[in-house]
């Protein structure tokens, strides 16, 4: 899966490359089981992957950032 990003309400949007055609490679899903998922999964370990003149969003106060 590769979360590609959120619905005005916060639900992921995700590319599946196991999806059976083109027309079912985007989905949504519901935030808390993706979250509870991804969490159990890898412990909330992420990568982002961007181009290099977009900037990051500032680093919130935690240390975790």
């Amino acid at each position: 899966m590769v979360l590609v990003g959120f619905t005005a309400d916060g639900d992921p949007v995700l590319n599946d490359p196991y999806a059976p055609d083109d027309a079912g490679v985007r989905r949504t899903g519901d935030r808390h089981r993706f979250e509870a998922a991804w969490q159990g999964g890898s412990g909330g370990i992420v990568y982002v992957i961007r181009p290099p003149d977009v900037p990051l969003p500032p680093p919130p106060a935690q240390p975790n950032w």
